[in-house]
């Protein structure tokens, strides 16, 4: 009995499937052995199902049926950066019948001197797969994180940990920790206090009405709500009350941006935003995720962007009220990206200047011959290349992570955990799909050039 006309075998293009076609009845059983052999003839040697090779050489088979399976490779994960922030937050664990307040965004964390803030998780190599031909499927490694010491923080002896150098709040950069110190209003901000410009953290105890500006080297917390302000930190910002703009203010962090709402407000994120109720009418980019699911979790109106994806129960509603939803690098991620490229060159061209007159000066002092004059200018080059070194190194780091963004449209999806409304727009990169009808409990993406759903 010839199986060739019998059987056909396909093999998916990752090699981790062999699948078994057959194409006329059978007219009698097949000896196991003679299926074996014809299977391997076809390269099938690995994760072949004997069972299921045995049942259909005595029966047949309808359908196409999967008779091998390959081991995929498991990717290495990337070294990563645990702080005291996930301490404290790992140590909320809520009960069932406890009732939880979603305004509550996070308490503030504080740390003495010589306390551990920070532990370097390394990355680790991955497991190498095994094709259905036997062949390895080469696992990749994760990405290092070069440990580096952030604003009153040092590196511990092990080169794995930071420790505070003095007391302050914590405040989570993209690779490092830094510990600040607070500026805090007890109440709301009004005219006596002013703008808030600050290096370090600034706590408001109260509500920030329209109008007042705060800056921050480190994080904003904001007790009560925000109206048409502008706030901007170089870490992250959470509003516990929400934010009601009317269109007006810019609420922009380097970090995460947490809040229970955002009414007509416009927000812009290095990372992620999490919104616990609503955004509504809203302009939000995030360089990360965007998260709408803890409570109500529901967005209508407006425009969300989010470079890695979206997370929500609820898009739009039953009046079917515009509401778009971009996924892809932003404009924003690449205005970033020029920004830190033209920073990571000028500290190259300001330590290609300074070289030759480092190197005369060490020439100098080596010979013994260096002014007292020229001994504070060398030591202000060598404060100067520190700095520039300092640049690059973080500039380097940025870049890093926003080219990761690009192409992440391909994998990046949209996950609706309840429902979209019709007149959802989806964009994924340069492609757009807008939704005629209501879309419950699905997963959007990209599958060969189109979005495609499937459901969770």
């Amino acid at each position: 009995m010839d199986l060739h006309e019998y059987f056909a075998i396909k093999v998916s293009a990752d090699k981790l499937q062999g699948e078994l076609i057959q194409r006329i009845h059978l007219d009698e059983p097949i000896l196991m052995e003679d299926m074996k052999a014809f299977v391997k003839e076809f390269g099938l040697i690995h994760g072949v199902d004997d069972k299921l090779l045995q049942e259909i050489a005595e029966k047949g088979v309808s359908e196409p049926t999967v008779i091998a399976s390959g081991t995929p490779a498991i990717h290495g994960t990337n070294a990563s950066l645990w702080t005291i922030l996930e301490r404290d937050q790992d140590s909320k664990v809520e009960n069932e019948g406890v009732r939880v307040d979603l305004r509550q965004v996070q308490d503030i964390p504080m740390v003495e001197a010589d306390e551990l803030v920070a532990r370097k998780i390394p990355a680790t190599k991955g497991t190498d797969g095994k094709a259905v031909d036997g062949t390895t499927i080469p696992s990749k490694p994760g990405k290092d994180l070069t440990l580096r010491p952030g604003k009153n923080t040092r590196i511990g002896q092990d080169e794995l940990t930071l420790y505070s150098m003095t007391p302050g709040q914590v405040s989570k950069d993209m690779k490092t920790v830094h510990v600040y110190p607070v500026y805090e209003v007890n109440g709301d901000l009004d005219l006596k206090i002013g703008n808030i410009d600050f290096l370090g953290n600034v706590v408001i105890r109260g509500n920030v009405p329209a109008g007042f500006s705060i800056k921050a080297r480190g994080d904003i917390r904001i007790s009560g709500s925000v109206e048409a302000a502008h706030l901007d930190s170089e870490g992250s910002i959470y509003i516990n009350q929400g934010v009601v703009a009317q269109g007006g203010g810019l609420i922009n962090a380097l970090g995460d941006i947490h809040t229970s709402f955002l009414n007509q407000a416009n927000v812009e994120s290095g990372k992620d935003v999490v919104v616990s109720q609503m955004i509504l009418h809203s302009q939000v980019t995030a360089q990360g995720m965007i998260y709408c699911k803890q409570g109500k979790g529901s967005i209508v109106g407006g425009k969300s962007s989010a470079s890695k994806g979206i997370e929500v129960n609820e898009v739009g509603n039953k009046m079917s009220t515009p509401t778009s939803l971009y996924v892809g690098v932003t404009e924003a991620a690449l205005f970033k990206e020029r920004s830190f490229l033209a920073q990571k060159n000028e500290a190259k061209e300001t330590k290609e200047k300074l070289k030759p007159l480092l190197a005369m000066l060490l020439k100098k002092q080596q010979e013994g011959s260096l002014t007292a004059k020229e001994r504070i200018t060398l030591l202000r080059i060598k404060n100067a290349y520190k700095e520039s070194d300092v640049k690059i190194l973080s500039a380097s780091e940025y870049l890093e992570e926003l080219g990761d963004l690009h192409g992440d449209y391909h994998q990046a999806t949209i996950k609706i955990f309840t429902r979209a409304f019709a007149n959802t727009d989806l964009h994924f990169g340069k492609y757009r799909r807008k939704l005629a009808s209501v879309y419950e409990n699905v997963i959007f993406k990209i599958e060969a050039n189109e979005i495609t759903f499937e459901a969770m």
